[in-house]
């Protein structure tokens, strides 16, 4: 029974044009708390798996980056330029 005939059933049951029997409404109620629980289940691994990815691809691109600014020539800002002056100088404030 899939999820669109559960509702269907559920429905019919709650507008009173399904008569069951005790027994057998409680086993439909039981299904039907059974599916939301399964679907719940299935909505947050694949909420999980998501998250897992997006965070596997962003430390695979931050680490390319990384690799990337170890490995190229790139020049000293120029407030690194200035605290390297002042510490020279001695007039550095900086432990």
């Amino acid at each position: 029974m899939n999820d669109n005939e559960e509702k269907q059933i559920s429905e019919a049951y709650d507008r009173g044009e399904l008569k069951l029997e005790e027994p057998s409404t409680d086993l439909l109620r039981k299904l039907a708390g059974t599916s939301d629980f399964v679907v719940r289940c299935a909505r947050e691994a694949a909420s999980r798996k998501i998250c897992e990815q997006k965070i596997m691809a962003l430390s695979q691109r931050d680490r390319q980056i990384f690799v990337e600014a170890l490995l190229g020539e790139a020049e000293p800002g120029e407030e690194m330029k200035k605290s390297v002056e002042e510490y020279l100088d001695g007039s550095s404030t900086a432990l």
